[in-house]
C-alpha cells in the first residue's frame, strides 16, 4: 500500500484483497515464476498502477524478498526456542515486524516533508526580517514576500498536478526558489526606493526601475532557467524532475518580481519611503 501511495497518490487500493491474493500466491505458488507472481498480484491494483513500469519493478523486488526461504531472528529469541523432541516439531509463535528499505523510505519521506515545511517557514521569517531592515519598513518587507510565495505555490502546484513526489532531489527546489527569488525582489525593491525620492512619483520610479534593473532581472531569469532546463536530458528521473521544477520556480519568481511586485508597490508606495521625508520637505525645514 505504501508503494501504491507513493507512485499514485490518492489512488484507492483494496488492501484486504491484495493481502488475500498475496497470501494465496505465496502459499500455493499458483503463478509459477516470479514474473507470473508479479503479474498475478498486479491484477489486484488499479489499471494506472498496473501500467506503471516503476511500480511493477518495486512489486517484483518486494516479492523476491518475501520468497526468501531463510528468516533471520534475534539471537536472544533463538536461544529461547524449544529444542526439537521426538514426534511432531513444536509450534513456535512470535510476532513479525515490518522492516527493510520500505520502512526506511517511509521514515525518510516523513522527515523530508517535515523538514521542508520547517525550512520554508524559517527562511520566510528571516527573509521578511532582512527585507524590513533593509527597506526600513515592515510593510515593504511583507510585500517583498508575495512574489516568492507565488513562486513556491506555482512549483508545488505543478508537482501536485503532475504527480511528482517530494524526494531527496525535489525537496531542494523550494530552498533554491527562495534563495534565487529573493535576489530579484531585493534588486527591484532597493532600486525603486533609490528612485522614489524627492518629487519623483511612484509611477516614474517604477518605470525607471523596470528600464534598468528590470532588464537585468529578465536576462538573469532566462540564463538561470536555461541552465536548469539542461537537466531534462539527464538519465535519472529525480534529476529531470529537479530541473523542470527549478526552471518553473525561476520563471515564477522572476515574473512575480517583474509584474506583481511593481503592482503592489504602486498600491502602497509610501511603504518604500523607509521613514524618509521627500527632499523638498527636508529643504524647507532647513530654510526655516
Amino acid at each position: 500500500m505504501w508503494l501504491a501511495g507513493k507512485r499514485q497518490p490518492g489512488t484507492a487500493v483494496n488492501a484486504d484483497g491484495v493481502a488475500q491474493l498475496l497470501t494465496r500466491l505465496m502459499k500455493d505458488g499458483t503463478a509459477g515464476t516470479a514474473e507470473g507472481t508479479t503479474a498475478a498480484l498486479l491484477q489486484a491494483f488499479p489499471t494506472a498502477l498496473q501500467q506503471d513500469p516503476a511500480f511493477r519493478g518495486d512489486v517484483s523486488v518486494e516479492l523476491l524478498d518475501l520468497s526468501q526461504p531463510t528468516v533471520a531472528i534475534p539471537e536472544k529469541l533463538f536461544k529461547g526456542l524449544p529444542t526439537a523432541t521426538q514426534g511432531e516439531p513444536p509450534v513456535i509463535s512470535f510476532s513479525v515486524g515490518f522492516t527493510g528499505m520500505p520502512l526506511i523510505s517511509w521514515h525518510l519521506d516523513r522527515s523530508i516533508l517535515s523538514s521542508q515545511a520547517e525550512s520554508l517557514l524559517i527562511a520566510l521569517v528571516f527573509i521578511f526580517a532582512l527585507l524590513a531592515l533593509r527597506l526600513r519598513s515592515a510593510r515593504a518587507g511583507a510585500l517583498g514576500l508575495v512574489p516568492i510565495i507565488l513562486a513556491i505555490v506555482a512549483m508545488f502546484g505543478v508537482m501536485g498536478y503532475a504527480g511528482i513526489p517530494i524526494n531527496v532531489a525535489t525537496v531542494l527546489v523550494g530552498s533554491i526558489a527562495l534563495g534565487i527569488g529573493i535576489d530579484y525582489v531585493i534588486h527591484f525593491s532597493v532600486r525603486f526606493a533609490t528612485f522614489y525620492r524627492g518629487e519623483t512619483t511612484a509611477v516614474e520610479a517604477v518605470k525607471k526601475t523596470i528600464q534598468t534593473t528590470g532588464l537585468a532581472i529578465i536576462i538573469n531569469v532566462l540564463a538561470v532557467t536555461m541552465g536548469f532546463v539542461a537537466l531534462l536530458f539527464a538519465n535519472l528521473l529525480p534529476l529531470r524532475q529537479f530541473g523542470i521544477l527549478t526552471a518553473i520556480a525561476m520563471l515564477a519568481s522572476g515574473l512575480g518580481a517583474f509584474t506583481l511586485l511593481p503592482a503592489l508597490i504602486l498600491l502602497v508606495p509610501s511603504a518604500f519611503r523607509g521613514g524618509r521625508k521627500p527632499v523638498r520637505v527636508q529643504k524647507e525645514m532647513l530654510r526655516s
